[in-house]
């Protein structure tokens, strides 16, 4: 069986294919899997345990347009696709799925979905677990899913040595914490990850900044503030945050796989950094908490505010003005809660 899996959205987007691609190899050991995704995110894919090949789709770059579409849509036919499945709910993808020419093409009812897939799929608007509903899509070929954590493989692991050989090879436990989102409202202020950082370096704790490219602005933010918190407290200036920010995903994902613990909001890095790191804090503002499963390694930290959630991916501009469902989360609450899971982790790898 040659199966095309379409995920062309977000970083976070994509990590959470992986539990579709083990089903499938569960069900069918030699099924060709391929993951269809934005040049960007095509080196992650490559890090998804059963995907057999990665097909990029530059949508806003090479293959933009209705030509780009076309093109891929053509790459696709000649691969002979026998099942299609659409994860990601657009148009555009949408369209690919059909322009595949594949028997069986399988995604949501959404817009053209309900006259372009063969076999469309209703969204289950009552279950708020993104992952849950695009199961339906496998149950709609009579796969049940194996897994609800994702799954990838660490990464170059020459940079995560290099890196920590250059820290001094740190004895004391490493906490990652992603500073950026897409999504400017999703962002904890970087007052408070600073202030996070102090707290968890007085513990011995060794803090981590993560983002990409896009995020240095923030990653200078943080710093900032980070210096200006020792100057106030009449500590040595000149002390900066461990920074990983502006790697390549790959590189942060090697990195990632070898700290203790991950903390950041509701944004990519932090659903790759359930796959690979010990333990994840995951920081939920605008969006729903429950769109992700609860998992035992994981910790959602949510206030519960009467206007949370606003959004289902996070406005560029907090409707209410006040951005109080993450201006409301204290760095004292996330260190408290960060000692406890470095705690239990301690204990568990004691035991095994």
């Amino acid at each position: 069986m040659r199966v095309a899996i379409l995920q062309t959205g977000f970083l976070g987007d994509v990590v959470l294919s992986s539990p579709l691609v083990a089903a499938l190899k569960a069900h069918d050991p030699q099924a060709f899997i391929t993951l269809v995704v934005t040049s960007s995110k095509s080196c992650l894919a490559a890090l998804i345990p059963g995907v057999d090949s990665v097909l990029s789709f530059d949508k806003r770059g090479a293959d933009r347009g209705p030509v780009g579409l076309l093109r891929t849509g053509a790459r696709l036919s000649d691969a002979a696709f026998d099942l299609v499945l659409a994860p990601h709910r657009s148009s555009r993808t949408t369209l690919l799925a059909a322009l595949s020419r594949a028997p069986r093409r399988i995604g949501f009812t959404k817009g053209l979905g309900r006259a372009l897939f063969s076999d469309p799929v209703p969204v289950r608007f009552a279950e708020p677990c993104r992952l849950e509903q695009d199961f339906d899509l496998l149950r709609a070929v009579g796969i049940e899913p194996v897994s609800v954590r994702p799954a990838l493989r660490p990464g170059p692991e020459d940079y995560a040595a290099s890196f920590l050989r250059s820290l001094g090879s740190p004895a004391g436990a490493l906490v990652g914490i992603c500073v950026g989102t897409h999504w400017p409202t999703k962002a904890w202020p970087p007052a408070k990850v600073a202030k996070l950082c102090h707290l968890l370096s007085r513990h011995d704790l060794v803090p981590i900044l993560f983002g990409g490219p896009a995020d240095r602005e923030a990653e200078h933010q943080v710093q900032a503030e980070y210096a200006a918190s020792l100057v106030s407290q009449g500590l040595p200036a000149g002390r900066t945050i461990a920074t990983s920010v502006g790697n390549t995903i790959p590189e942060a994902i090697s990195l990632l796989s070898r700290c203790d613990l991950v903390i950041g909001p509701d944004t990519g890095l932090v659903h790759a950094a359930k796959a690979v790191a010990g333990a994840t804090i995951i920081l939920y503002g605008p969006t729903d908490h429950r769109l992700h499963h609860d998992l035992e390694s994981t910790t959602k930290v949510h206030l519960d505010l009467a206007c949370q959630p606003c959004h289902r991916h996070g406005p560029r501009r907090c409707p209410e003005g006040h951005h109080g469902c993450m201006q409301g989360i204290e760095p004292e609450e996330i260190a408290r809660l960060a000692l406890a899971k470095l705690e239990l982790s301690s204990t568990r790898k004691g035991l095994e």
